[in-house]
């Protein structure tokens, strides 16, 4: 798991990472305990995208910048997922021209249900 970038900011994130992975997630997430970050990842997923790791390696890393795993992380374990959301759109506003429409997402999962989604905002045409 390696981020292939010159922006430092995005490597010295990634070398202070413990990374794990791990059946438990489907894609990639991040977290902070005690002291540390952690990245989850699964690896049939980065197998299946890997032509977007850097991408996904600094939606994880713009998830840490924007205090999401730490101060702003929500309280209310209620809503998780609704924040998980909002969080998700934070960071995908700075990273559409790095991810891939849902479209190829879908063709690289090999998913066929049309349920493959990334929170983006809406792209231009």
């Amino acid at each position: 798991m390696r981020y292939n970038d010159n922006n430092s900011v995005f490597s010295y994130i990634m070398s202070q990472m413990v990374k794990y992975p791990t059946e438990q997630v489907s894609t990639l997430a991040v977290s902070y305990q005690d002291g540390t970050i952690l990245l989850y990842y699964n690896e049939e997923f980065c197998d299946k995208t890997k032509k977007y790791m850097n991408a996904w390696l600094k939606h994880e890393c713009m998830h840490v910048l924007f205090g999401h795993c730490t101060s702003r992380k929500p309280e209310d374990e209620t809503t998780h997922a609704l924040w998980n959301i909002a969080f998700d759109l934070a960071v995908n506003q700075f990273l559409l021209m790095d991810l891939p429409s849902d479209e190829q997402l879908a063709e690289l999962l090999e998913d066929t249900s049309g349920q493959v989604k990334l929170c983006v905002p809406t792209r231009g045409k």
